[in-house]
């Protein structure tokens, strides 16, 4: 008995195969869209770091500022943050602004911007990591501090940088406030 065989369809054959290899490259493509673009910002470690300030008491040498340092996963995932530092810097004393640094062009810098140059007048670094912090999404945790500076200061600026160490690159979030301590006895004020 004898066989007929049909001949093979040769335009048809390579017709499917490029259908094929088309369906699988958009599959891929989807794939990688999806973890470049979508997963890697679910993925992605986010913090809202706050700070507020206030005058708790005064004498005539000196007084007691009251620091609060917030830090609010606003992320997907949780955070476990290495390390924070506060700093209180001074902006001006006994009437007299203390001169801002300027950029290459001469121009001064503005307040909105963190100043390292203005004088330091207290430094803490808190060790997050050493409690072994962790911060579930939607989870904020709370750090009073308490700093004595001389009464002479009259505006200040506190900055905050948190910093978190999982990533190879590193990550860090950051916060000032400038505060007018003639007017802020009592109150908490943010600018």
């Amino acid at each position: 008995m004898k066989t007929h065989h049909q001949p093979i369809d040769w335009p048809a054959t390579f017709g499917a195969v490029a259908d094929i290899a088309q369906t699988t490259a958009f599959v891929c493509a989807g794939a990688w869209t999806y973890g470049l673009f979508i997963k890697q910002r679910i993925d992605r470690k986010r913090a809202d770091v706050s700070l507020s300030a206030s005058v708790a008491a005064r004498d005539d040498d000196q007084l007691l500022l009251r620091v609060q340092f917030d830090i609010r996963n606003v992320g997907h995932v949780e955070l476990s943050p290495d390390h924070a530092i506060v700093k209180v810097n001074a902006v001006k004393y006994r009437g007299k602004a203390i001169s801002l640094p300027t950029d290459s062009d001469g121009a001064p810098y503005n307040c909105d911007t963190v100043v390292g140059m203005w004088p330091e007048l207290a430094i803490c670094r808190i060790q997050l990591g050493a409690d072994k912090l962790v911060l579930e999404p939607g989870e904020s945790e709370r750090y009073p501090l308490d700093v004595m500076i001389s009464s002479t200061i009259e505006v200040v600026q506190v900055s905050a940088v948190l910093r978190s160490n999982d990533n190879p690159k590193g990550e860090y979030w950051d916060e000032f406030v400038i505060v007018d301590l003639r007017t802020a006895v009592g109150s908490t004020r943010t600018e």
